[in-house]
């Protein structure tokens, strides 16, 4: 009965015969390559959550960057039209006088690099315009008595300089 145990058993089987070296060589190998591979895979995992985190935090830097630019553009158009019916309702600026207006819309332009046109147009049909070309040059826009009610549309140089001959 002993003898079947055993042979169920399997150990009446000669157990392979392993050399020392195999026996102490074999786990410190399978020790090295289990902990490189965890280090890396560690490495790997935190290196891509940092770049993620990263990432994330460029794409809001980004964001309110061009939120701020927006906020900035939008708002200019406002402001220079406050600024217009401020002096125009203290009386600084005069719609019939046409050099003040040129230098004062000029002057306005100059100061709003986003601004590439500015009017001021009166209840009277009295309508003054800038407008800065891409080449610096700037056409005034004028209708108003001297006019007839008609459009009248002139170009002049940075200097203020009319290059049409006109007006």
């Amino acid at each position: 009965m002993a003898s079947l145990s055993r042979r169920l058993l399997g150990l009446n089987k000669k157990a392979p015969k392993l050399s020392l070296r195999v026996v102490f060589v074999v786990p410190f190998l399978i020790q090295i390559f289990a902990s490189v591979g965890l280090t890396g895979w560690l490495s790997f995992r935190n290196g891509s959550i940092v770049v993620n985190d990263l990432a994330t935090q460029l794409r809001i830097e980004l964001s309110n960057r061009i939120q701020q630019e927006l906020n900035t553009y939008l708002e200019t158009p406002h402001i220079i039209n406050q600024i217009n019916v401020d002096t125009l309702r203290m009386g600084l600026i005069s719609v019939d006088n046409i050099p003040q207006m040129e230098k004062y819309l000029w002057s306005q332009l100059k100061q709003f690099k986003t601004a590439s046109y500015i009017g001021i147009g009166l209840q009277n049909g009295y309508y003054v315009g800038a407008n800065r070309n891409d080449d610096g040059t700037i056409e005034f826009d004028i209708v108003d008595k001297s006019t007839a009610g008609k459009f009248h549309k002139w170009l002049t140089n940075r200097h203020l300089q009319n290059r049409n001959g006109e007006g």
